[in-house]
């Protein structure tokens, strides 16, 4: 150790390593609060550092208390990741009915690139350039992202985990979105059955007869991968309000064509499962995956 007077120290390692301390006495106690090494840390700041811990010393704080803290809450501190599985299970899932989308799309374009971060260290910058490459191939998932992401943060902020949403007021990545007013033909609607019947077609025998029932009964693709065997009594699909989008319940008559497609519902809970789950329904983004990777529109009537 080389000390000057009232307790700007240098230590110095066998090893040839230098730290800057600050040795002082608190109740009787000798203590150490570490400056920074050397020469990572030069003299100048060093010093700095020293002068500002004496600064707390003289309103009867202990400097070394507080750097103590701030190394526990950075160690409390969660990364995005794990903040992302507290969001889901203790917020989404119990009250958004779209929690398993909103986690899909999370953890495949936020986390490979921003989960290892503590969530105090994501800057706006970091969601920007994130969002970018998002809305360079899908501008309206760049906007669905970002309303995930901004809502989670919002509630970080209320949860006392940041003190600012990095993210109000960004305007939206991909742009203005237009109403979709486009509704397929007879001619196209009898093209995508034929196709979705065909054995070259690369797509479960679930999500097949899955989108056949979005065109026999023109319900949401997100009621029918929900279709729950309690929901079905003979003809009627009775569609409970926690899943329908105006939050009302609705009642569906199923023709001879939609209960074939439901196949052998005995002793199913879901009719439409996720591939090796009991007891989960399928992914609405499953059923859209799969249409996107191996139905190229505009299709061709093979005849």
């Amino acid at each position: 150790y080389r000390r000057e007077s009232d307790g700007f120290t240098v230590r110095v390692m066998p090893s040839g390593v230098k730290t800057w301390l600050l040795v002082y006495t608190v109740d009787g106690r000798r203590k150490e609060m570490n400056l920074g090494q050397y020469p990572y840390v030069s003299l100048a700041m060093a010093r700095e550092r020293y002068s500002d811990a004496k600064k707390l010393m003289g309103k009867g704080v202990d400097p070394g208390a507080i750097e103590q803290e701030k190394k526990l809450e950075r160690r409390r501190t969660p990364v995005l990741s794990d903040f992302i599985d507290e969001y889901i299970k203790i917020y989404a899932k119990p009250k958004l009915k779209s929690w398993e989308k909103i986690e899909q799309t999370l953890k495949r374009e936020i986390v490979p690139v921003l989960g290892k971060k503590k969530i105090t260290d994501i800057k706006r910058r970091d969601v920007v350039l994130v969002l970018d490459t998002v809305a360079g191939r899908a501008p309206v998932m760049a906007n669905r992202l970002l309303a995930y992401v901004r809502h989670m943060f919002s509630w970080a902020v209320d949860r006392d985990v940041l003190e600012i949403n990095p993210l109000a007021g960004m305007k939206r990545p991909g742009g203005k979105e237009e109403s979709r007013e486009r509704n397929l033909t007879a001619e196209e609607i009898k093209t995508l059955w034929k196709a979705l019947d065909r054995d070259d077609l690369n797509m479960t025998d679930e999500i097949r007869r899955a989108i056949k029932l979005v065109l026999v009964t023109a319900q949401r693709p997100g009621e029918i991968i929900n279709i729950h065997v309690s929901e079905i009594n003979g003809n009627w699909w009775t569609i409970p309000g926690n899943k329908t989008k105006n939050g009302q319940t609705h009642r569906v008559y199923l023709t001879q064509t939609a209960i074939s497609l439901l196949g052998d519902i005995k002793g199913k809970g879901f009719v439409f499962k996720t591939a090796g789950e009991d007891d989960r329904a399928m992914t609405e983004l499953a059923m859209n995956m799969a249409i996107r990777r191996h139905l190229q529109w505009p299709l061709k009537d093979t005849k």
